[in-house]
């Protein structure tokens, strides 16, 4: 069987390139924790607000597209109609994404 080459070990230069989790000691700093911490909170209120809205947005939207639908009846569907068929979509789409970014 053929020999495997040796693997250099990493020098100081590869160090910038692979990224790694930070060490023990990076959150040591109770201030650096705390801002840590908020900054997190803002973020997630900041996310869900906008989900709320989005969410709330989607159900004016589906009960405008109900009505419309009880008007129209067997006849084409307008434009209109089929333009927030889209927008529905789309912001159900983007409150999935968030939701998932948790």
């Amino acid at each position: 069987m053929g020999q495997v080459p040796a693997v250099p070990p990493p020098t100081p230069m590869d160090a910038g390139r692979f990224p790694s989790a930070p060490g023990p000691g990076a959150t040591d700093d109770p201030a650096l924790r705390r801002a840590m911490e908020e900054a997190a909170k803002k973020r997630n209120i900041e996310r869900q607000t906008k989900m709320i809205a989005d969410t709330d947005k989607i159900c004016a939207l589906a009960q405008e597209l109900i009505d419309e639908l009880n008007k129209t009846g067997d006849h084409p569907l307008p434009v209109a109609t089929l333009k927030k068929m889209d927008e529905i979509q789309k912001l159900a789409k983007s409150v999935k994404e968030r939701m998932r970014s948790e």
